[in-house]
């Protein structure tokens, strides 16, 4: 991992409504647009794993695909499939990012509506992507 990431990681938690959060949330929602492969509006939603898993709410017959880093995961489970969707867990190893190649070749092999993956480290954040949204 990049020196700047783990320094940015090990910092003191800023304030989510101060001038450098703004500036920060910019930066990340244009630099997303690259990865997402969109020039359309990314939205961040700074906020507790609760939040994550009220955002992860999906209806029946959908399904969500979340990448198994731990405890959360399991959490985020049961509240996709609570709404009547599926959730299908894919494990990622301890300490080590999820592998590109094989959520690539997941997707691929499944139509899922959801990826979710919860970011095991001090940050402590989930990532939902909405797959097959009408206003992506």
């Amino acid at each position: 991992m990049a020196a700047n990431v783990l320094a940015a990681q090990h910092s003191p938690q800023g304030l989510h409504v101060g001038p450098e959060f703004a500036q920060a949330y910019v930066r990340a929602t244009e630099n997303l647009k690259p990865v997402f492969g969109t020039s359309g509006y990314i939205e961040i939603f700074p906020g507790s794993g609760t939040l994550a898993n009220e955002m992860a709410m999906l209806d029946e017959g959908q399904t969500a695909l979340i990448l198994d880093a731990g405890y959360f995961s399991n959490i985020l489970k049961k509240s996709v499939e609570g709404c009547g969707a599926t959730a299908v867990l894919m494990p990622v190893p301890e300490g080590q990012p999820a592998d590109p190649e094989a959520v690539r070749a997941t997707l691929s092999q499944q139509k899922h509506d959801l990826l979710c993956f919860n970011v095991r480290s001090q940050l402590r954040c989930f990532l939902l992507v909405h797959l097959n949204c009408a206003l992506c």
